[in-house]
């Protein structure tokens, strides 16, 4: 287990999962709309040759499933919202250069899920001591202080985001607001434990917590 180099099979894997929950979404969206068109084709005769001939129909053939988000679609941007974050930047340049081009968001966001689940494999393969790290050293005061404000921010952000969620009820664009309550409450924890790090860090040097400079 410890011979595995997560900064390449993470990628590798969250790419393959990407791929097959868009397919499945595309699926899940085609079947929607086959489903509108043959609900909309069965309404037709009734609406022209019954009592209520000449009434004009409310709303349009896909009205159903137009802003419609497929679940497996909603699952992989929830999985991976830091790569989706990422790869905004990058596929609004990309649209400048080809417009209205449908395969530009994906390669964004292909980009932006190696980018970051590189990062993650890396991360988890200095801790597992795959890979030399740099000696830690106790940290100063303005990076304690810094830690501690963000890991505030990033709790503080997700409780008023599950609030608010919950308070609203159900909204569009959910799986994105649950998602991002969760990876908020991920880094604020990440953070924690960075801090915790840190003040074992200082004990184990002899270094009073705090007491470092800048």
């Amino acid at each position: 287990m410890r011979r595995i180099a997560f900064r390449w099979v993470l990628p590798i894997l969250q790419i393959a999962l990407a791929a097959g929950l868009l397919l499945l979404g595309d699926a899940q969206l085609r079947t929607v709309r086959a489903q509108a068109e043959e609900r909309a084709a069965a309404k037709v005769p009734r609406i022209h040759t019954g009592p209520s001939a000449g009434k004009v129909v409310s709303g349009d053939l896909y009205s159903m499933w137009d802003g419609y988000t497929p679940p497996a679609t909603q699952i992989c941007v929830a999985l991976n919202l830091p790569s989706f974050l990422i790869s905004i930047p990058l596929a609004l340049a990309l649209a400048s250069f080809f417009p209205e081009q449908p395969w530009v968001f994906y390669v964004a966001y292909g980009i932006g899920i190696v980018v970051f689940w590189t990062w993650v494999g890396f991360w988890v393969d200095r801790q597992r001591g795959l890979l030399r790290a740099s000696p830690e050293r106790p940290p100063t005061i303005k990076q304690r202080v810094l830690a501690w404000l963000g890991m505030v921010a990033l709790a503080c952000s997700a409780l008023l985001l599950a609030a608010a969620f919950l308070w609203d009820g159900y909204s569009g664009h959910h799986h994105i607001r649950i998602s991002l309550v969760a990876w908020l409450t991920i880094a604020a924890v990440f953070l924690g434990l960075r801090l915790w790090r840190w003040r074992a860090l200082a004990r184990r040097a002899g270094v009073p917590s705090g007491s470092r400079a800048s």
